[in-house]
């Protein structure tokens, strides 16, 4: 009874999550105009938000906080969430034209490329491809469909993250710390 409570605190928080950042990543393109990848970036965050939406209310109708695959998913996705934004928060403190720095961000983002590509791989698609097959199972068609057209496109936006993580790991690991000024040595040119 525990264990199902906390689920659905849980799985209503993110909701709650997503609906605040859909507001704040809208406003950010169309108001403040300063969303890093534009539309495409919104696009795709709008349709994880989305989806993620469109799945946690009718799986919880549903009965599925006694699925251990459901609720995996969701500790999947949300560990996949909070690292990404954890991590990529943190380095963006580092000074990577210290050894230090560089030798931290090279790590953070491998421990994040590893984190990205089980839970938005290789779990996401063993969780999701076993989750379509109890719904199925279970008989609830419509949820079935639902879930089908969300998994596909949380597909899409999962996709993205792994290539964003990857590539961030890669271009860390090939700089070299001369590769980066120092933010005392920028704030001196400008003056």
């Amino acid at each position: 009874a525990t264990a199902r409570a906390v689920a659905c605190v849980a799985t209503l928080f993110e909701c709650a999550y997503d609906v605040y950042d859909s507001v704040v990543m809208a406003r950010r393109h169309f108001v403040l105009g300063n969303l890093p990848g534009g539309l495409a970036s919104l696009v795709l965050i709008m349709t994880h938000h989305q989806t993620s939406l469109g799945l946690v209310v009718p799986m919880n109708m549903y009965g599925y906080l006694d699925s251990p695959l459901y609720l995996r998913m969701v500790v999947n996705l949300v560990l996949a969430g909070g690292s990404f934004i954890l991590i990529t928060t943190y380095t963006q403190l580092l000074d990577v034209s210290t050894r230090n720095g560089m030798l931290q961000m090279r790590i953070l983002n491998a421990v994040l490329a590893g984190i990205t590509l089980y839970t938005r791989f290789v779990g996401y698609f063993f969780l999701a491809r076993n989750l379509l097959a109890e719904v199925a199972g279970n008989g609830h068609d419509r949820l079935y469909m639902v879930g089908a057209s969300a998994l596909a496109a949380m597909s899409i936006f999962n996709l993205w993250i792994v290539i964003q993580s990857v590539s961030r790991l890669y271009k860390f690991c090939a700089a070299s710390t001369s590769d980066f000024q120092p933010a005392a040595e920028i704030k001196l040119k400008e003056l």
